[in-house]
């Protein structure tokens, strides 16, 4: 599986610049996310983020909008937002590996178990 976080910042941002240009859900999706995040009160290097990335966008917006009119604000925060997701699915992912290696622990401990059985009384 692709490792989102070893990509570098260029191309995760392209990815998401065209994601969000070509399905206006997923960008309603991002939006919402940023929005709730902003309520919260221990989100201020995020806020932070945010603001530097709007301004970013309305002192220079990237070049494949060829003129286009860029919402600073919704695209801002589809950008962080997609970071969020994707630090959100390593956390998962890790947290599956975690699920699974104590499976395979407790069923290793349960084959160890019924194997001391059957030696002591098969």
């Amino acid at each position: 599986m692709l490792d989102l976080t070893e990509l570098p910042n260029e191309i995760s941002a392209t990815a998401t610049l065209a994601m969000i240009g070509e399905n206006p859900r997923l960008r309603d999706i991002l939006v919402a996310l940023m929005d709730h995040i902003h309520e919260q009160e221990d989100a201020r290097g995020l806020k932070k983020q945010y603001d530097h990335m709007i301004k970013v966008f309305k002192d220079s917006p990237p070049p494949s909008y060829d003129g286009e009119e860029v919402d600073s604000v919704s695209t801002a925060k589809c950008l962080i937002g997609m970071g969020l997701i994707i630090n959100i699915n390593n956390e998962y992912a890790e947290y599956v590996q975690q699920s699974l290696h104590a499976i395979v622990s407790g069923t290793k401990e349960m084959v160890d178990n019924m194997t001391g059985f059957t030696e002591e009384n098969i």
